[in-house]
């Protein structure tokens, strides 16, 4: 980017800076739970992201509704850990990624149970 300023004498004074602009959506993928069978209400959920991840954030809709299970950030890796609290039953988590400049990923789900 290059500005041009011009005072009330004519002198002209230029700047450049450069810029990278970022539109690119970080990529998220739930690695825990597994879509399988949990034998614990105490769930790791475990996310790997890619594209510079800042924080990932955790929901669930199980028979009782739809609960926000917290924002978690991302580690230096890529990976946001975080332990969940569920009850029994069939239970759907999702994750959306957020990277440093906004950006978020789609949301990615992944139906499991708790027994």
């Amino acid at each position: 980017m290059t500005i041009n300023a011009r005072d009330a004498l004519g002198n002209l004074c230029t700047a450049s800076r450069m810029v990278t602009v970022d539109f690119d959506p970080p990529a998220l993928a739930i690695i825990s739970p597994d879509g399988g069978v949990e034998t614990s209400f105490n769930v790791p959920m475990i996310a790997n992201v890619t594209g510079g991840g800042a924080d990932v954030r955790w929901a669930v809709a199980d028979s009782t509704g739809t609960r926000d299970l917290g924002l978690v950030n991302v580690s230096d890796a890529g990976v946001a850990s975080s332990v969940g609290s569920f009850v029994a039953g069939v239970q759907t988590i999702s994750a959306i990624a957020r990277d440093a400049v906004g950006n978020t990923s789609l949301p990615v789900t992944r139906p499991f149970t708790v027994t």
